[in-house]
């Protein structure tokens, strides 16, 4: 999905939390400002009619008992942070899950029988989750199995969506034509020069946050072709979005 113009030489850039058209022929700006939070947007001005999507992507990573979605393994920690094309934080939400189960592999993951004691079960999470990736593409390190275990956690809650794969954008493909590691850690390593918490969601996902920044992944998603996700059946939960 791309932000396009009649006039090609003219593109949007966001700016301090708005957004401009810019030419970066003459390196001139217009001097209408839009508002983040607008969404397929239609502008007439002096040069001609322009059309953009404010695209927001949801950067997603869990920690899981295992690797088999459709076995006995389930979630145990979502992270969500919902960026703008630049990597700017919109929202951001992380809750450890009670899988009801043992946690698996703990040296992996940290996560201990005590930190999930008194956490929701995903069904309880599933309307928290839904509200911050809606009208959103989901953007992951190996996304594929993000999503398996997501769309294995709605089948279990029985909960009916149409969240799918054409719903999302993969951060391992990125980083192959961007001539970066493959593996999440030497990316971090990288980047950051500090591999302490990996394999927690929270960092996993500040590390494709940072891609944003230093290799302006947000130009690369942008030129992907994906669907936002666009679901209605948003069920209630207590808890609520940070």
């Amino acid at each position: 999905m791309n932000r396009t113009s009649i006039d090609p030489s003219w593109q949007i850039q966001e700016h301090n939390n708005k957004y401009k058209f810019y030419n970066e022929k003459h390196n001139t700006y217009l001097g209408e400002t839009y508002n983040i939070t607008l969404f397929d947007i239609t502008r007439q001005t002096s040069q001609g009619s322009y059309i953009f999507n404010n695209t927001n992507y949801s950067i997603i990573d869990l920690e899981t008992t295992g690797l088999y979605p459709r076995g006995n393994d389930r979630i145990i920690e979502v992270s969500i942070k919902k960026v703008t094309q630049s990597g700017n934080l919109l929202e951001s939400y992380l809750t450890l899950i009670n899988p009801r189960r043992d946690l698996g592999p703990v040296s992996l993951h940290k996560i201990s029988n005590i930190d999930i004691e008194d956490a929701p079960e995903f069904e309880e999470v599933i309307g928290n989750i839904l509200n911050l990736i809606n009208n959103t593409c989901l953007v992951a390190h190996n996304v594929r199995f993000d999503l398996n275990f997501l769309l294995a956690e709605f089948e279990r809650a029985n909960f009916s969506h149409n969240i799918s794969e054409k719903n999302t954008l993969c951060t391992l493909k990125f980083a192959n034509e961007a001539g970066l590691p493959r593996k999440l850690e030497g990316i971090q390593n990288q980047l950051f020069g500090n591999i302490d918490k990996l394999h927690t969601a929270e960092n996993d996902t500040e590390v494709i946050k940072g891609l944003f920044k230093s290799h302006n992944l947000g130009k690369w998603l942008d030129n992907q072709d994906f669907e936002l996700i666009n679901t209605e059946n948003i069920p209630n939960t207590s808890s609520k979005i940070s």
